[in-house]
């Protein structure tokens, strides 16, 4: 008797100890959990436009082809504005070219009415007509930027001048500009024919 009361109370014994170290460990737990510290979940930093670079990235490919036939195409439009000054130069050249032959033909006919307007000794209606005449051409040459170069009483300039003649005057001082034989012209900054002159020395 006496050992089944010994086993009952071992038994009982273990029971209660074993109770006891749950208790125990459910306390621990439950202390553990409320002075548990608070620990933030950091998120990693990422750029505003991170998803835009993600998707950059995955569409890299078809932004390098864009990118090539953007810089395709602003190349072929710098060649073709290229051309286009070029030929718009050209033609400007060749509609030059074309007045200068023009001037070069009509100057010696505007030389022969200057010649004649100086021969005329009666101021008569035919001489009124050939004073007419001459102006009405200077005139359409000015339209065509052709203009007369200034040379008497100016220094010689071989630019455009073209010396003729040595004039020995005491009442000049050397290198000016004394007659005109044959007047000059220039169209814009190109000297169409220079001034054939005569010059103090």
């Amino acid at each position: 008797m006496n050992r089944d009361i010994y086993e009952k109370n071992e038994s009982e014994f273990e029971e209660e100890v074993k109770d006891k170290s749950q208790d125990i460990k459910n306390d621990e737990i439950s202390d553990l959990e409320e002075n548990k510290p608070e620990v933030e979940i950091l998120e990693p930093e990422r750029d505003s436009n991170y998803l835009e670079k993600e998707e950059e990235k995955a569409e890299d490919p078809l932004q390098k082809q864009l990118d090539e036939l953007k810089d395709r195409h602003i190349r072929l439009q710098a060649d073709f504005q290229n051309f286009k000054r070029r030929a718009n130069n050209e033609k400007a050249e060749y509609l030059n070219l074309g007045v200068q032959k023009l001037a070069n033909d009509l100057l010696p006919v505007l030389d022969t009415f200057e010649r004649a307007i100086e021969a005329c000794d009666d101021k008569d209606a035919f001489y009124e007509g050939i004073v007419l005449i001459e102006g009405q051409l200077i005139d359409t040459l000015k339209k065509h930027d052709i203009v007369e170069i200034e040379a008497l009483n100016k220094p010689f300039d071989p630019n455009f001048h073209h010396a003729v003649i040595m004039d020995e005057r005491e009442d000049c001082e050397p290198g000016i500009v004394t007659e005109v034989l044959q007047k000059g012209y220039m169209i814009g900054n190109k000297v169409l024919r220079p001034s054939m002159v005569k010059v103090s020395k």
